[in-house]
């Protein structure tokens, strides 16, 4: 069977989209099967060279083309800039598939796979297999991975754009050779209420042959400090600020010996000065910082090194969104500091161990985190218990299984 899959998102190592991709093209090349790869056109050359990558994407999936409209519009009428926006997302997504149909198969062997999409994305991508979707064409696969509701307190801005765009979908003549997709119970819940197709649960790939990887000197079961470990890229929708306050707090248990910190602090978005702020003070509390993104073998080493791992998210973007991250601890058997009212959260009833807090809130995190090295011993047990289940369910052979088998 051949695959494309075809990710805006996937331009170098940060975020999930490199490992999720990896993941999958690795499960059915040596499946006998063959993955083509139509990333970011600002893929860097490192990812290029490990997946095969082709640039393709010239707009970014959150790319807002009507940014400058903003300011000279009334409040009223930014419902039009908007509108701008989906027109333009629609047309470079479209011409940007379009310009790779010479390069891919598109036959019926053929699985189109989008891993994140959101409602910009939609109607090119049903516009382009009304044009390659002949008798015997691919087959499409839409994986919803980000709710429609950004900001967690306010009505949804783009929630109308989402209903609009599944309508694209559900009276397109194509709409059979699709299948829509989350890898959230509490998203798919939310996208039922937005279209009346489907929305099918998958398994998140990138985890599998990793459970309870341990490495020498991380502190679990072994003497030694605990190390409390932040991975992933440096924002503030994932709680980043609220890093600094925990470490300058717990220094005295850096002192004797107890716990050391070891953060992953590669900034995304330059203008997030918090984030910029927060580097310094967690260099000046004497925690280690990775300031530039890591590779793969890199990225997992600092998992596998790490006691606590901290995911200090806003309730804003994660109440119920996943985690790659969160799913690489669990399959690894570590303790984890999640927010409350996440699916985080929710997964922890069933997988894993670990602490919760008040979103957003920097005294509860320290109080969670102090709890975690406080009653550590049975947590990690807890984790390492739980974790073959988990990465029996979450791993990239079950993922390439459950699009396969319902085809």
């Amino acid at each position: 069977m051949n695959w494309i899959i075809a990710d805006q998102t996937l331009t170098s190592y940060m975020g999930h989209s490199f490992e999720y991709a990896r993941a999958i093209c690795e499960q059915v090349r040596s499946s006998g099967g063959s993955a083509t790869v139509l990333a970011g056109a600002s893929v860097s050359d490192k990812v290029i060279e490990e997946l095969g990558a082709i640039p393709c994407f010239h707009s970014g999936l959150d790319e807002d083309f009507a940014a400058p409209l903003y300011p000279l519009l009334p409040q009223r009428l930014h419902r039009l800039a908007r509108e701008y926006n989906y027109y333009r997302h629609l047309r470079a997504v479209y011409a940007d598939l379009v310009a790779q149909e010479k390069r891919v198969v598109l036959d019926r062997h053929t699985v189109v796979l989008f891993p994140t999409v959101r409602h910009n994305q939609i109607a090119p991508i049903v516009k382009w297999a009304k044009r390659v979707a002949g008798t015997g064409g691919p087959r499409f696969c839409l994986v919803l991975r980000f709710t429609a509701f950004a900001t967690y307190s306010q009505p949804s801005l783009t929630e109308g754009l989402y209903r609009r765009a599944f309508r694209s979908l559900e009276r397109s003549r194509v709409r059979e050779r699709f299948r829509l997709f989350s890898d959230s119970d509490l998203l798919a819940r939310e996208y039922r209420d937005h279209t009346s197709l489907p929305v099918e649960i998958l398994p998140i790939p990138h985890v599998e042959g990793r459970a309870g990887n341990v490495a020498a000197d991380s502190g679990n079961g072994s003497p030694g400090p605990i190390r409390l470990t932040y991975a992933g890229d440096a924002r503030t929708n994932k709680g980043f600020h609220l890093l600094p306050y925990v470490f300058e707090k717990l220094a005295p248990l850096t002192r004797r010996g107890l716990i050391l910190g070891e953060v992953q602090a590669n900034i995304r978005d330059q203008s997030e000065w918090i984030v910029r702020t927060a580097v310094h003070r967690l260099r000046r509390a004497g925690v280690t910082l990775h300031e530039t993104e890591l590779t793969s073998a890199d990225y997992y080493a600092l998992l596998d090194r790490a006691g606590i791992i901290l995911l200090p998210y806003t309730l804003d973007h994660y109440h119920a969104q996943t985690s790659g991250i969160f799913a690489e601890a669990m399959a690894r058997g570590k303790p984890v500091i999640v927010p409350r009212g996440t699916w985080m959260a929710d997964q922890l009833r069933t997988y894993g161990a670990g602490v919760t807090f008040l979103p957003g809130d920097r005294q509860s995190l320290l109080e969670a985190v102090q709890s975690a090295v406080e009653s550590y011993e049975p947590l990690e047990r807890q984790a390492r218990h739980r974790c073959r289940a988990w990465a029996a369910q979450h791993n990239a052979r079950a993922f390439v299984e459950a699009i396969v088998n319902g085809s």
